[in-house]
């Protein structure tokens, strides 16, 4: 070792022979962990000083509160129980000393936090205090009297009516080495965040709180707590005392050049951001001991020679060539101090650090008049090609605490020239589409030919797609080709009237032929080449089909075929529809068909090779007069349209009128009003057979028949009736018929002997 341990002895024998008081905690943080639903877990870490710690301090079991950040109004009070404890590592096992050993001790329960009592938006706060802090710290008053007080910020579980999930950062590792007087010092004091929170780091003063001796472990209460005093000299912005002194970037980093030997107290404060907006803090208190080590020089880097034999600089920038065996730079080291075991490490800024390898020297002790010779190369086929490489290259030693190093950086460009395959067709190229352009004809069989091509001689392929349509669904013949630097395929095709469509005569059909290289490492280039086909027809002739209807007239427009229809009377019409192409022709109603099944119609279309008849039949009701039984009229509309090779489908329509009419009623005529009810086969009963018709307005109801002194002898709701007379006397008889609207009265007489 560059640091001989028995300097370090006498330096903490010094300090052993100082005053001390009953000392233990070492610094620590909370934690808060989401579960599931409002369960958390919530733990306390504590590093205990297990040299001049007083085992008494170490607490089975420990209370912590939380708090309103809103009203500090106490809200829950958590026991966590010990669980477990362990040793704290040196981040350098060679370089531990047998009087600085910390302990770390990990307290956890489950916790509930219920949305109905944790939903205020200004959010809540824990906190646990103990006493004492080690007597010895030296950046403080009165450090053996001093308390702590952990310190954690957290939001609701609740914002906006939904659950608000969120863990506090998990801070980790803990401070395990000591600093040496005037030999920088740096540490990585960061954690993590379990919900990819930011994470934003800063120095802050120890809280001390409300504990004291007497009161070691307080009954719980809310901020403000109170902070350490600082002896003079020593505040915020110089914890402890160094060149620079201590600090801590916004990523967690410690850094520290220590002016002065002593155990020294300091707090990092940990602020979380979701979206732009602060929602949790937590503070890590700890300390730091720095001893006067015997001093030691950093390895260094007298010289860089890269490949071409020429020597590198930082700042400079060359370029390699991928693909190539000897991408390497070679380092010469030095050290002053004897005893020298180099460590070598790289820091890649933009790419894996695996890309590259050491060779060389990497296990061996060097002397004053010694140098090592390390090499570092980079893989045949690193991940960054045709781009910029920057990385570091650190050369440590083994002095203690930490190794201390010497760094050059490098910057290079990895080239790898890999010239783009090309794709080209036999058609013309039309600048103003960008495209290869050409024309096809329905069933005509047409092709071209596409090519690929590579200059390096590459293997390449050649790929073909339709844009927005697949190639074997429109039957088009084309073959994905591959070759050693050339390829060609052709793409053959018949087009069909399918492929345009009904209706259409031309459309536009653009494909895309793409060829691909692999290259040297895998490197791939591609090439695209836009074809576009017009895909058209020669128009052929069509005559329009026609519609009619034999037997109505129709009026001057030729359009409206009209027709008159009695109430309850069956109305039947055939639909003839023909074409003088003798095209398949379809004839379809226009009206909607729930009309038609409303009003009781009975439509069928025809579909077929011209002619098609498509039959219309119709008994309409007195439900399709109007309300006072006046005709009322409808109108039906009708198309036939023809299905001709590859062109526009053409119609011809044609519209129904019917008009729907009662049935016309007169007044009831003269009728026989005698009759001889004496079995002889004439005239033997009383009927009448030209009653006035039933109509929609007016129908029949009933007949009655009277005698001479008004009484009824005869009734019947029948039109058909007839009455015998039988048991009656010849005489003179009166007869009453009542309709809806109408009521006949006369008499009739019984004649001839009974």
């Amino acid at each position: 070792m560059k640091l001989f341990r028995s300097a370090i002895c006498i330096s903490l024998l010094i300090l052993a022979f100082q005053p001390t008081y009953s000392t233990h905690i070492v610094g620590g943080e909370i934690e808060l962990t989401h579960l599931s639903g409002s369960s958390y877990k919530l733990a306390l870490i504590l590093y205990f000083d297990q040299i001049n710690g007083n085992p008494g301090a170490l607490d089975n079991s420990v209370s912590i509160s939380s708090f309103s950040k809103r009203t500090h109004q106490q809200v829950g009070t958590f026991i966590l129980p010990l669980v477990s404890t362990s040793s704290v590592a040196y981040s350098y096992p060679d370089c531990s000393i047998p009087q600085l050993r910390t302990q770390r001790i990990y307290y956890e329960r489950t916790i509930q936090l219920p949305p109905g009592e944790y939903n205020e938006a200004e959010g809540y706060y824990m906190v646990f205090e103990r006493c004492c802090r080690n007597g010895v710290i030296q950046n403080i008053f009165d450090p053996g009297g001093a308390g702590q007080s952990f310190y954690l910020e957290f939001p609701a579980v609740v914002q906006g009516g939904q659950a608000f999930i969120n863990s506090s950062p998990r801070l980790f590792p803990p401070l395990s080495d000591y600093a040496c007087l005037n030999q920088p010092f740096y540490f990585d004091f960061s954690g993590d965040d379990p919900d990819g929170d930011s994470l934003v780091y800063s120095m802050a003063i120890p809280i001390n709180g409300h504990s004291t001796p007497d009161s070691p472990a307080p009954p719980p209460s809310p901020a403000p707590y109170s902070l350490v005093q600082f002896l003079s000299g020593y505040n915020l912005e110089n914890m402890i005392k160094g060149e620079p002194p201590i600090s801590i970037n916004q990523q967690g980093f410690i850094t520290i050049t220590p002016t002065e030997t002593g155990l020294f107290v300091f707090s990092v404060k940990v602020e979380e951001y979701r979206d732009g907006k602060k929602i949790g803090e937590v503070r890590r208190d700890f300390q730091m001991l720095v001893i006067d080590c015997p001093q030691a020089s950093p390895p260094e880097i007298i010289k860089v020679v890269d490949k071409y034999q020429e020597e590198y600089h930082s700042g400079k920038s060359i370029t390699y060539q991928a693909n190539e065996t000897d991408n390497c730079f070679h380092l010469t080291v030095r050290d002053e101090d004897a005893n020298t075991r180099l460590v070598s490490k790289i820091i890649a800024n933009n790419f894996p650090e695996n890309d590259l390898v050491f060779s060389g020297d990497l296990d061996v002790i060097i002397h004053p008049e010694d140098s090592a010779q390390i090499q570092v190369c980079l893989t045949e086929c690193p991940t960054l090609i045709n781009e910029e490489y920057s990385f570091k290259v650190l050369v440590g030693d083994n002095s203690c605490s930490l190794p201390m190093f010497d760094t050059v950086e490098i910057n290079l460009f990895i080239e790898l020239p890999n010239h783009k395959p090309e794709v080209h067709t036999d058609l013309d190229y039309d600048e103003d589409l960008g495209c290869y352009y050409g024309e096809f004809s329905i069933d005509e069989l047409s092709s071209f030919e596409i090519f690929a091509e590579d200059s390096d001689l590459d293997s390449i392929w050649l790929q073909g797609k339709g844009v927005g349509f697949d190639l074997t669904q429109l039957g088009i013949s084309f073959q994905n080709t591959q070759g050693k630097g050339t390829t060609s395929s052709q793409l053959s095709w018949t087009p069909t009237c399918a492929t345009l469509g009904t209706g259409i005569s031309e459309k536009l059909f653009e494909f895309e032929f793409i060829t691909s290289d692999i290259g040297r490492c895998g490197i791939i280039s591609q090439d695209t080449a836009c074809v576009q086909i017009k895909v058209f027809k020669d128009p052929i002739p069509n005559e329009r089909p026609k519609l009619q209807i034999n037997a109505l007239p129709v009026d001057m427009q030729g359009r409206y075929f009209n027709s008159n229809a009695l109430v309850g009377k069956s109305l039947r019409y055939e639909i003839i529809g023909s074409d003088e192409d003798n095209d398949q022709v379809e004839i379809i109603g226009l009206t909607p068909q729930y009309i038609f099944d409303s009003l009781g119609i009975s439509f069928q279309g025809a579909s077929g090779p011209s002619p098609q008849v498509a039959t219309f039949e119709w008994t309409p009701t007195c439900d399709f007069l109007n309300e006072d039984f006046s005709p009322k009229e409808y109108e039906f509309d009708f198309l036939i349209s023809d299905q001709t090779y590859c062109d526009y489908a053409t119609y011809d329509t044609l519209t129904l009128r019917v008009t729907v009419t009662d049935l016309s009623q007169i007044e009831i005529r003269p009728f026989p009003n005698a009759f001889t009810p004496n079995n002889d086969g004439k005239s033997d009963v009383f009927k009448i057979s030209n009653l006035p018709i039933d109509n929609c307005r007016d129908s029949f109801k009933h007949i009655q028949i009277y005698n001479r002194w008004g009484e009824d002898i005869f009734y019947s709701e029948e039109r058909n009736f007839e009455w015998d007379g039988r048991g009656f006397p010849p005489g003179i008889y009166y007869y009453s018929i009542e309709y809806n609207n109408a009521h006949y009265k006369g008499t009739i007489s019984i004649v001839g002997e009974r």
